[in-house]
């Protein structure tokens, strides 16, 4: 998939949740923004980086913020074969490997577009069969539900097709690209100063 640059994009995220394509409207909604989420705070560009994600590498965690207040977030783990790849690269990522630090926060200051929340509700409408997956994650939507159906998406993982059709919309949201750019220099900063980021 070719990239997009930065200067070529003009939506604005702010347009996307006013319109109700982010939130948790629809099952086909919900899923677009668990893949905006994914792109943006994990810097996953591509469909290969995306088809790396798996349910059983997710845990829901809890810490206490500078304020001491408990706080919870979503983790993103490594397969097993990315940890053995990483060490045979003598601690060099690749492209695919998923960091240990890939996480998505909490958002107080607006529930309704919370990841930690969008995220748990998502693998609430999920089937109880696909939650311990260790290749699936984004799951392909059931045509015939309502809001209170118990179950929104089938077993069956999305194609690549329609994951890159998703990432092909997120990725002309400016949003998306100026986080980037501010987690690239946090980044550097961090290695600058020898911290971890």
């Amino acid at each position: 998939m070719v990239g997009i640059e930065p200067g070529a994009t003009c939506l604005d995220e702010e347009f996307l949740w006013d319109s109700k394509q982010l939130g948790a409207h629809s099952p086909s909604v919900l899923l677009s923004t668990i893949l905006y989420y994914c792109t943006k705070e994990l810097m996953l560009k591509t469909v290969a980086m995306h088809q790396v994600l798996a349910f059983s590498r997710v845990q829901r965690l809890v810490r206490k913020d500078s304020r001491g207040k408990r706080e919870a977030y979503i983790r993103f783990l490594p397969s097993e074969e990315q940890k053995q790849k990483e060490s045979e690269g003598k601690g060099k990522k690749r492209p695919l490997d998923i960091d240990y630090s890939l996480e998505l926060r909490v958002n107080t200051k607006q529930p309704l577009r919370c990841p930690v929340k969008l995220y748990e509700f998502y693998i609430s409408k999920c089937p109880e069969s696909v939650k311990t997956s260790r290749n699936i994650f984004y799951l392909v939507p059931e045509r015939a539900c309502v809001p209170d159906s118990p179950l929104w998406y089938s077993d069956k993982a999305v194609p690549d097709k329609m994951v890159e059709r998703f990432l092909w919309r997120h990725l002309i949201v400016k949003d998306i690209h100026e986080h980037w750019e501010m987690l690239k220099h946090k980044n550097e900063e961090g290695e600058s100063s020898g911290d971890d980021f």
